[in-house]
């Protein structure tokens, strides 16, 4: 019931606030002023689907809705500059879907998850058109995803334990922002995330080995999103963004984990679907 109630707990709120604030206090062929500060401050919910390059029984899978939050901070100056720094956090038990260490089928839904992101970029606004501008931007980006630590774990017998992944990347992408009426503005943005320094830590200490780190292999993912924005005022307005996120792992070498034994990070991929909804203030 837990799984069920987080994400329909966030749709219920996006709904009050839209139904709340659906009578603008001014009206709506009143000029509103651009400025060119802005803060994001809201919820983000997506779908989780995580799959290794492995064949049955060795592969495993982790699927679920990861409900969290996000800040992001927007610079944008027609002709100048334009500078965005974005983080969000989710956690959620999601479904593990694999192997025991005798390639016995294992799949439960308490699979502990928890996934941070940042990510700042830097471009330069072209406008073209009156109501229309072209931003095309680079940055740098980095993220961290906790798994397993599981007490099912034990209980199902598998050898997955605690892993956490960090890897950095380098966004290289295109926005285009376009003003339907003084108020609704719809954008588009797409990038592709060039991967660097991926590196996976594994607690085999918890199974008697020792913990060892896994260079990944550096593999390119790519980003999507559509923020559509309507603001009340100069000042306050509410943003809602569709957003898609790949993202894949090459594999890595073989490494010593005590005991005799070596083990290996297989190749994985990910993709991620969701939105974002938060207050926008302007200043």
């Amino acid at each position: 019931m837990a799984k069920i109630f987080k994400p329909l707990l966030i749709i219920n709120l996006a709904i009050v606030l839209l139904m709340f604030f659906s009578t603008p206090s001014r009206a709506e062929n009143e000029i509103i002023i651009e400025k060119p500060s802005s803060l994001q401050i809201g919820m983000t919910l997506y779908r989780f689907d995580y799959k290794e390059d492995l064949t049955l029984p060795d592969k495993s899978t982790e699927y679920g809705w990861m409900p969290g939050v996000y800040l992001d901070y927007t610079y944008k100056k027609k002709s100048t500059i334009y500078a965005k720094v974005f983080l969000s956090y989710a956690a959620n038990e999601i479904t593990y879907d694999g192997s025991n260490s005798a390639d016995e089928p294992v799949k439960f839904d308490e699979q502990k998850a928890q996934m941070f992101k940042f990510e700042t970029n830097v471009g330069y606004p072209i406008s073209i058109g009156k109501h229309f501008m072209l931003i095309p931007y680079l940055g740098y980006g980095f993220q961290y995803w906790e798994r397993g630590e599981n007490q099912y774990l034990v209980e199902f017998d598998t050898i997955t334990i605690k892993e956490i992944y960090k890897w950095h990347y380098i966004p290289v992408g295109v926005r285009a922002d376009f003003n339907i009426t003084n108020r609704l503005n719809i954008s588009a943005s797409a990038a592709a995330n060039f991967m660097f320094y991926g590196e996976m830590t594994a607690y085999y200490s918890y199974i008697g080995d020792s913990d060892t780190d896994f260079k990944l292999g550096n593999r390119i993912g790519a980003y999507a999103e559509i923020p559509i924005t309507y603001k009340f005022t100069n000042e306050f307005g509410i943003v809602l963004t569709p957003w898609y996120e790949y993202g894949a792992f090459g594999r890595s070498d073989w490494e010593y984990i005590g005991g005799g034994d070596f083990a290996f990070e297989p190749a994985s991929r990910t993709h991620k679907y969701g939105a974002n909804i938060g207050l926008l203030m302007s200043f």
